[in-house]
């Protein structure tokens, strides 16, 4: 009721404020409300209203459609490519910041008064808002949630579906619900210069003719389907983007088939591998193996190029010298949580099946979720989940994998001694017993020391093995 009371007093208030302008300025130039919707009423009877106005609103979606479309793919690579992004900084601001009567008037002669110039002014006025908004939003995708694709969802439909679409939803639906405001002014503007029909040539003729009465009232007409039209885009976006998508799956078995693991006899050798950041030496590697099975346990001060390491076993990044004999379907436990915010704990782990297209993922992905405790929060969302549970599904993604080589850079640094300590359990557990070879980064190497472990010490861009 509270609400209503709200909605129904800024009406009223809109109202005393109307009738004291009519008083202020004469009813001559601002009607009185009521005549205004008297006339509205009468508008509303003639069946050439419904006409101009589907008109106006199908040269209004048709524009901004084609300035969604074509700004949507301007704004990723702008977003993607710094070089783009300056190519295209200058006439985007230009056609920003241009006021439409500086360019109405010479678009009139090109494409004449048919009808056409309201859907390029349309086009041209919403263009740089979507580009603006989807480049913005392109930026947000940190390189470290690329690299999480690069190692399990690595293929262009997967990155589009799970990546760049859920992170640039909240800024399709800024531009769904403002563009289409936009796009329908816009789309009045050209019909007052550039067309002979639409609710813009209409509002045109009753300004000239100072029928004010009519003109308030179809400018009144206008606000209202910019409301539902407003209403309808949230709707859309909303349907279309939503923030988050609960797994859909009545799939209630909890099986691993008997051939699902492979043994792994991966092993991992580099030698004179040379990686550079600036002309700087990164990595100076002499000889690095692991055997298949083993579990090296690498320690080294922060900067010395343990991560790039791991990405060179990743493959995400080349060395640019050296001999390199790598896993071929590696897994990584990140520092940070590299988990999808739009998906609960089931999409979340089944993520790399589901790239792989493997039958039946559903029951594997339910037994690797029990298997990693998370039974009970298969429905629930990273940001609901404790730092323990967020590494845990990171578990058991790396197990929907079935990889050959396990890489676990710095992973549980942001949790206490104890929890540490029972995760390493689990990963033990989980990994290490089925002979998957891997390779720990910790700054923790004395909570590893009375496992099965070779221990390395990274300095200068080399490797050594401690004693």
């Amino acid at each position: 009721m509270k609400k209503i009371a709200y909605y129904t007093s800024g009406i009223i208030l809109i109202a005393t404020v109307w009738i004291i302008m009519s008083e202020v300025f004469t009813e001559s130039i601002i009607p009185y409300p009521h005549k205004v919707l008297l006339k509205l009423c009468q508008i509303l009877m003639l069946p050439s209203t419904y006409i101009n106005l589907a008109i106006t609103i199908i040269r209004t979606l048709s524009g901004f459609a084609l300035a969604f479309v074509i700004g949507t793919g301007i704004g990723i690579a702008t977003g993607s490519i710094l070089a783009i992004e300056r190519i295209f900084f200058f006439p985007v601001i230009i056609l920003q910041g241009a006021p439409p009567i500086l360019w109405i008037i010479p678009l009139m002669l090109i494409v004449g008064t048919e009808g056409a110039a309201p859907v390029v002014v349309v086009f041209f006025i919403t263009l740089p808002l979507v580009i603006i908004n989807i480049q913005e939003g392109r930026k947000t995708i940190s390189p470290l949630m690329r690299d999480m694709f690069r190692i399990y969802a690595d293929s262009k439909k997967m990155k589009l579906t799970e990546l760049i679409i859920p992170s640039l939803a909240p800024y399709l639906k800024t531009i769904l619900i403002l563009g289409v405001i936009l796009a329908l002014k816009s789309s009045i503007i050209g019909e007052w210069f550039g067309a002979k029909n639409g609710i813009g040539r209409i509002v045109n003729e009753y300004f000239y003719t100072f029928d004010m009465t009519s003109f308030y009232a179809t400018a009144l007409l206008f606000l209202i389907i910019v409301g539902i039209l407003a209403f309808f885009s949230r709707w859309v976006g909303n349907y279309f983007f939503p923030n988050r998508r609960k797994s859909m799956t009545a799939e209630k078995n909890k099986f691993i088939p008997n051939n699902y693991f492979n043994p792994a006899f991966t092993s991992l050798d580099l030698k004179n591998v040379i990686f550079s950041y600036s002309k700087k030496n990164i990595i100076s590697l002499e000889h690095f193996h692991i055997s298949s099975g083993e579990t090296a346990v690498l320690t080294g001060n922060s900067g010395c190029g343990k991560t790039t390491l791991a990405k060179i076993i990743c493959g995400i990044l080349k060395p640019h010298s050296g001999s390199v004999s790598l896993p071929c379907n590696p897994g990584m436990i990140f520092q940070e949580d590299v988990l999808l915010n739009h998906l609960d704990c089931f999409g979340n782990a089944s993520l790399p099946a589901r790239w792989k297209r493997i039958q039946g993922y559903e029951s594997i992905t339910l037994y690797f979720l029990e298997l990693c405790e998370l039974t009970e929060n298969i429905n629930l969302y990273p940001d609901e989940l404790s730092g323990g549970m967020k590494k845990l599904l990171s578990f058991a993604r790396a197990l929907m994998l079935n990889p050959d080589f396990m890489i676990l850079d710095e992973p549980f640094n942001n949790l206490h001694k104890e929890a540490r300590i029972k995760l390493w359990d689990m990963y033990f557990d989980l990994f290490v017993k089925r002979k998957i070879p891997s390779i720990i980064i910790t700054h923790y190497p004395e909570e590893l020391t009375n496992r099965n472990i070779t221990l390395y010490e990274m300095k200068e861009g080399n490797i050594i093995r401690s004693k």
